[in-house]
């Protein structure tokens, strides 16, 4: 085996092993007990690999590595070990020994090792003598290696070359595909550009014949200027504003630059209202009705904000059966909107199609006008029957649900493909949809059956047919099978009914064109079939009044507001009814009225100003609508009734009619609960009218009788007309003949019955009538009422706080009713702290400013505050939590000066308790009606003009934790902080000695307070279970302790 030349320095280091091509070629070294047979088997391959490569000796006497034949001089070179043959003759040798041995001599002699041993194995002795370069004769060429050479360059040659023309190939198909994809683009492009510079150019026409108009000339400049003025100062303010609100708290601040910039706020948002008010008033009439006639544009709104996502152009006259719904899906990463519309009327379409044809397109959420593009890809489909609603519900992905006229269901895949029907009453023809719901399997409470879905959806029908209203309930579930889940009648008569609502817990609501609204609760039979349902009657049904639709008996064909009404069901019980009223003095408004009808109470009351765009007249209404938007948000579409004459777009008067869009916010409970309807009884009393009880049924005896409901309606107009005297006379009148209407007999009974009779509903409807409106505000003047029949309510005690929205003092303060005032605070026991804290505030501010004598009489001016004294006694002699008065008195006396005087009265009467004489035992003692003595003592005194000590204390410690860091930092008041302490101190002192007696009396107290009890309901019986032996040593060890209730003994050894 030939030898292996390692390329190395001097050092002595382990052989590394050389990069082969090809596969790798094990090294015979590695193996010298290897046969000779296979050593010399691997000669001639060895050789022909390494015969092209040439050693040199270089001038420094070190050997380098030369560049293989074949190979560019550029080329890779072998930096690990070089192989060489070593036969001088280019023949291989046969003999194993003399191929041994040959090799092993020629070896020694050049210094190399022998065959089969690595340079740096242990057996044998490294060479030394690295730097000498062996002589090595360059080897015959042969022509085998050569051929060789060649085959393995040509193999590579042609791998490059299959590789260039694969890189080629891929370079060319890819750009054509970047060109297809560009012309592509290219051509979308156009085309959206085309629709965007045909709709900008409509809308520049638009634009230029709205200027054309020679009011709008006129107007518009005005117009403009002040509106870029408006731009600049609100520009000004708004950093202003936003500066001084990240100014830190600063008490030394003057508050003049906090009213300063609020005024200037409150001119700017006038103005701003000005503007609108101007640019309202020179919109353009009859250029809508242009617009209608050039093309019909679909917009999807986004529900958070109202505004147009994106809009298809459906061309000119075209209308809908019924809306158009969409459905957003997600497709990588790409929101699509897919739109279902219902077509009415086309020019794209057919007559007899009318109804029956659906238009399906999809387009992305990137806004703009839909492109040609995407135009040419809308589909359409011809159902067998006309469709008048259509739903893409979340629960049923891949399908949408169609509902013709006659309450038929049908669901169709996305491409339109009728899946499965359903006809509740077998294609009868005579029935008709009034009203459907769709609610989510997840959602309704309403059906119990087990054998129904868990996932899909609910439908809820009502139908008409043979002057009769029916309902209807089908379930869909998630792979669009129809499946019959029963029906009931309504128990009202069909041509009445002009609304309904139905929510998820299954409670039915039934309005009627009357007014009457009839309330059910859907259910399951108990033990009937599983497609029975029955309805429940939860309260009597309620009759509105005062709303435009009920305040007509006319049939609904010739009302013209038989539409002004909607309702929306909410959660359980509650539902939403929008409506419209006549206010006088306003005209009409939108009304919202949040009523749970479980209780028939009204929970809350909203009003807004009707929308000038509807063109509603005494011969034209306008429809209304209410729709679900999200939890606590609801839509309110009000819809100007359509004009054959003028096709439905301007009025009479040639003003555009416009449909207006509403966001209604709402805060309802989950649940219905009779916590949240107590105390609102009364809340819409004037939503609805009082029916007579029918004869032949016993009926609870109403709270306000006839004479009661006659008053009423007599002071409601006077009071409108403030006719203050008229009202006062009439309730004089009422209450005088009441009173004398019969001679009663000398006995008690009788006469309590001749008093009139003051129900809590009565009194506070008569509140309500004669304390109607508020203050005028920064005038000053009082708002007008009856103030003779409020103190005659008061002096009867017939008045409570909550009868008075908002409350009874406020309601009075507003008024300047000082006198009622009083008399409330003598009168009325649930009267809350905040009320008379800001009323002791009013007193103290008017007594700062005047001052007036405290002897003068206050006569013929129930305008005056009283004096401090006065108020402040019935103040302090009010029953109050002690807590709720700190609170209050530290929210409406701030200021130490007012404070201040509060407590100079306070510190004088302190004093005059000091002054006057101590008794300790009554003046007089009587017999009470019972028979037994009681302690009398005189009303004039030293205090009688004065609270008790133990109100003027309790009074004195609430307003000095109220305020005893304000009154620390004014320095005025610690003269009389001084002063009240050393008032307080006695008094303290003779606090302390008197509770030295509190034991030794305690049992003489209590034999009083028992003799009292037993003479008032009777002796009270003996425990006979304890011996009488026992009870007598008991008491007299009582006795011997003499320990009272507050007595301290203290033992000092």
């Amino acid at each position: 085996m030939p030898p292996t030349l390692h390329a190395s320095s001097s050092r002595t280091e382990q052989p590394k092993k050389a990069p082969t091509r090809g596969k790798v070629v094990q090294p015979r070294y590695a193996n010298p007990t290897a046969s000779t047979a296979r050593a010399t088997a691997s000669v001639p391959a060895l050789e022909r690999k390494q015969a092209p490569i040439q050693l040199k000796p270089p001038s420094n006497g070190r050997p380098t590595d030369a560049p293989a034949n074949g190979e560019r001089s550029g080329g890779r070179k072998h930096g690990a070990a070089l192989r060489a043959p070593v036969s001088q003759t280019g023949s291989v040798p046969t003999g194993p020994s003399t191929s041994r041995s040959d090799g092993n001599v020629q070896d020694a002699m050049r210094g190399n090792p022998p065959s089969g041993l690595s340079a740096s194995s242990s057996r044998h002795k490294p060479v030394t003598n690295a730097s000498r370069p062996a002589v090595r004769p360059a080897a015959p060429a042969s022509t085998s290696d050569t051929l060789q050479v060649a085959a393995q360059t040509q193999s590579w040659d042609f791998m490059r070359s299959t590789l260039e023309a694969h890189l080629d190939y891929s370079r060319r198909t890819a750009a054509t595909a970047l060109e297809k994809v560009s012309e592509k683009l290219t051509a979308e492009e156009a085309g959206i550009a085309d629709a965007r510079i045909r709709l900008e150019a409509e809308r520049l026409l638009l634009f230029y014949d709205e200027l054309s108009d020679a009011a709008l000339s006129t107007t518009a400049p005005a117009i403009v200027q002040g509106f870029l003025k408006h731009e600049e100062e609100c520009s000004r303010v708004i950093p202003e504003a936003l500066a001084l609100t990240d100014c830190p708290m600063d008490e030394t601040r003057d508050i003049r630059d906090y009213n300063m910039l609020l005024d200037q706020i409150d001119a700017l948002q006038s103005e701003a209202g000005r503007l609108q008010a101007l640019m309202m008033s020179v919109s353009p009439a009859e250029k809508n009705r242009a617009v209608s006639g050039l093309l019909s544009l679909l917009p999807v709104l986004r529900l958070a904000t109202l505004h147009p996502a994106i809009s298809h152009t459906l061309g000119p006259s075209t209308t809908f059966s019924c809306p158009p719904v969409t459905r957003i899906s997600t497709s990588e990463g790409l929101r699509t909107c897919t739109t279902y519309a219902v077509v009415e009327s086309s020019p794209d379409i057919d007559k007899e199609d009318r109804g029956r044809t659906v238009w399906v397109w999809e387009e992305q959420l990137s806004g703009g006008v839909m492109s040609r593009d995407m135009s040419a890809k809308k589909r359409t489909a011809v159902m067998p029957r006309p469709i008048s609603h259509i739903h893409v519900p979340d629960e049923l992905p891949g399908y949408l649900l169609l509902v013709d006229a006659r309450g038929a269901l049908g669901v169709a895949d996305q491409d339109l493909n009728m899946h499965s029907t359903f006809d509740a009453l077998d294609f009868d023809e005579t029935v008709t949809l009034f009203r459907h719901f769709v609610f989510p399997r997840s959602s309704y409470s309403f059906v119990s059956n087990r054998e129904l879905p868990s996932q899909g959806v609910l439908v809820v029908s009502f139908l008409r047919k043979d002057e009769g209203l029916s309902i209807s309930v089908a379930s869909i579930d998630q792979d669009g099978r129809v499946q019959k889940v029963g029906a009931c009648p309504v128990p009202v008569g069909g041509p009445d009914v002009i609304d309904v609502s139905a929510g998820a817990s299954g409670f039915i609501s039934v309005l009627t064109h009357s007014g009457t609204w009839h309330s059910f609760r859907l259910s399951n039979e108990p033990e009937g079939s599983s497609h029975t349902f029955t309805l429940a009657v939860p309260t009597e049904p309620l009759h509105l009044t005062t709303l435009s639709f009920a305040a007509s008996y006319a049939p609904a064909s010739s009302n013209p507001r038989h539409r002004e009404h909607a309702l929306l069901a909410l959660t359980s019980s509650h539902v939403l009814l929008a409506g419209i009223a006549n206010v006088p003095g306003t005209g009409p408004e939108l009304v919202f009225l949040l009523w749970d009808l479980q209780y028939g109470v009204l929970l809350a009351e909203q009003h807004s100003a009707m929308p000038s765009t509807l063109g509603r007249t005494k011969q034209r209404g306008i429809t209304l609508s209410l729709v679900h938007q999200s939890p606590g948000h609801a839509l309110l579409v009000l819809s100007p009734e359509a004009d054959t004459a003028t096709l439905g777009v301007v009025d009479t008067s040639g003003n555009p009619l416009r449909t207006s869009v509403l966001v209604v916010p709402y805060t309802v409970p989950a649940t219905s609960t009779i916590a949240n309807a107590l105390g609102r009884a009364s809340a819409g009393a004037k939503w609805v009218k009082q029916q007579s009880p029918k004869s032949g049924k016993q009926v609870l005896r109403s709270d306000i009788d006839g004479q009661q409901t006659k008053l009423l309606n007599s002071m409601r107009p006077a009071t409108e007309k403030k006719q203050i005297e008229v009202v006062e006379k009439l309730f004089d009148e009422w209450v005088r003949g009441h009173e004398g209407a019969a001679q009663p007999p000398a006995d008690a009974t009788n006469g309590e019955q001749s008093k009139p009779r003051l129900g809590h509903l009565f009194v506070k409807q008569v509140l309500d009538i004669v304390l109607t409106g508020v203050s005028s505000g920064s005038t000053g003047v009082p708002a007008p009422h009856a103030p003779k029949v409020v103190r005659s309510l008061l002096e009867r005690r017939a008045v409570s706080n909550g009868m008075v929205e908002g409350g009874l003092l406020p309601a009075l303060l507003a008024r300047q009713d000082w006198q009622s005032i009083v008399l409330a605070i003598d009168t009325v026991s649930d009267l809350p702290e905040p009320d008379l804290a800001v009323l002791l505030a009013s007193v103290v501010s008017h007594h700062r400013l005047a001052a007036p004598d405290e002897d003068a009489m206050q006569v013929d001016a129930p305008a005056t505050p009283p004096a401090l004294a006065s108020f402040l006694a019935q103040c302090a002699t009010y029953p109050t939590a002690p807590s709720a008065l700190k609170v209050a008195l530290h929210q409406s006396l701030p200021a130490a000066e007012d404070v201040v005087c509060v407590l100079a009265v306070l510190d004088a009467w302190i004093a005059r308790w000091g002054q006057a004489g101590v008794k300790l035992l009554p003046d007089h003692v009587a017999k009470d009606a019972h028979g037994v003595p009681v302690p009398l003592y005189d009303e004039a005194g030293a205090g009688a003009d004065m609270p008790p000590l133990d109100k003027i204390l309790g009074f004195t410690q609430a307003v000095i934790d109220a305020s005893f860091l304000a009154l620390l930092a004014h320095p005025p008041a610690h003269a009389l902080l001084r002063t009240l302490l050393a008032h307080l101190q006695p008094e303290l002192a003779l606090l302390s000695e008197l509770q030295a007696l509190a034991g030794p009396l305690q049992p003489f107290a209590a034999a009083h307070a028992r003799a009292v009890h037993d003479g008032a309901h009777g002796a009270s019986k003996v425990d006979t279970r304890v011996d009488w032996r026992r009870r007598k040593k008991t008491l007299h060890e009582q006795n011997q302790m003499s320990l009272g209730v507050y007595q301290v003994e203290e033992l000092v050894i």
